[in-house]
């Protein structure tokens, strides 16, 4: 058994905290891009027929401390789509959904569809299948390379060369 007490000690540390804020500050930049570089590819993979889901409004990135963000869409039906709608989601059936007709009246109306009722009763009554764009968004962004994005963001702030 060893006995006794040991003291460590950080020498130089007065270099390196000085650096502390500055690259807490960067990596929360690098974060930022990182954020806006996976809405980026939602937007490439969102399906395209109205364009809402590809649009820079619908997509809202929040920061919830330095290190984490949060990528939330604007819109309800994004989920829907992503997800799907009542019995046509499988393996697990989703709640029946009857979406406003009135949202429904450009899609269907350049779809030849002349009551956007009959289609929203469609909708309630079969459901729509998952299109999941987001996840095939968030895949494709595993292999990105987002530590360039952290070790440049040191490089520009001078913490490292």
């Amino acid at each position: 058994m060893v006995e006794g007490s040991y003291t460590l000690e950080v020498r130089g540390w007065e270099e390196y905290s000085a650096n502390l804020d500055r690259v807490k500050d960067v990596f929360s930049q690098a974060m930022d891009d990182i954020a806006n570089d996976v809405v980026r590819r939602i937007q490439e993979e969102a399906p395209s027929d109205t364009g809402q889901l590809m649009s820079n409004e619908m997509w809202v990135v929040e920061k919830t401390d330095d290190f984490t963000r949060t990528i939330r869409s604007a819109k309800e039906y994004a989920l829907y789509v992503q997800e799907g709608t009542g019995p046509a989601h499988e393996p697990d059936p989703h709640e029946q959904y009857f979406p406003p007709p009135d949202a429904l009246e450009v899609w269907a109306s350049r779809h030849g569809i002349d009551n956007p009722y009959l289609l929203a009763r469609h909708i309630y009554r079969y459901g729509t299948q998952p299109n999941p764009y987001a996840t095939r968004a968030i895949e494709s962004s595993q292999g990105a390379g987002y530590t360039k994005y952290m070790e440049d963001a040191l490089t520009r702030a001078g913490v490292t060369t």
